[in-house]
């Protein structure tokens, strides 16, 4: 499917970018193997990222990367280098169907926004363009015309996010 390219002014909120697509229990350690995180660096981070799952994953991704994933996303080990692994190669954003729980403390933690929104990951194929409003905390696929509502964080989370990440977020508010 083509499309036009549109520009446009967004708002500070909302994050735009491609899609890249990945399937269902996509496990922390094939984000990142653990073999790579006892003296992480940023570029064995960013070399290793998902290259179990696509070894040329590294050579395709660039800055605005939305990953776009089904279930249990980031499941398994309580593996934080597999955050940081994607927002060093450039992801903006992760929007899947559901999340692993560790995983979803450590996204928050480090400011990695995640959205759950399977009405948007149904819909999407790879390179769609894809928006994130984290004010109101909706996904939307520009390019097949599907918005729908993310499943609710706390307010907390929301905070955190919106930070940058709970050390931002304590630097912040430390003196509150």
């Amino acid at each position: 499917m083509s499309r036009a390219k549109v520009t446009r002014q967004l708002p500070e909120s909302v994050i735009e970018g491609s899609a890249y697509l990945l399937g269902d229990f996509v496990d922390a350690d094939a984000i990142i193997p653990v073999r790579y995180c006892t003296r992480p660096t940023a570029e064995i981070l960013v070399r290793r990222c998902l290259t179990q799952i696509d070894a040329d994953f590294p050579a395709k991704v660039r800055r605005g990367l939305i990953l776009v994933a089904g279930k249990d996303f980031g499941r398994g080990s309580a593996n934080e280098n597999s955050v940081r692994a994607l927002q060093l190669s450039g992801v903006q954003a992760v929007v899947a169907r559901s999340y692993g729980v560790l995983f979803r403390r450590n996204a928050v933690n480090l400011g990695l926004p995640i959205l759950e929104c399977g009405e948007v990951v149904e819909a999407t194929e790879a390179g769609d363009l894809i928006e994130v409003d984290l004010e109101n905390w909706r996904c939307a696929n520009i390019t097949a015309g599907v918005e729908a509502d993310a499943v609710s964080i706390s307010e907390i989370e929301r905070e955190i996010l919106g930070a940058g990440g709970a050390i931002k977020w304590i630097k912040e508010n430390r003196d509150s």
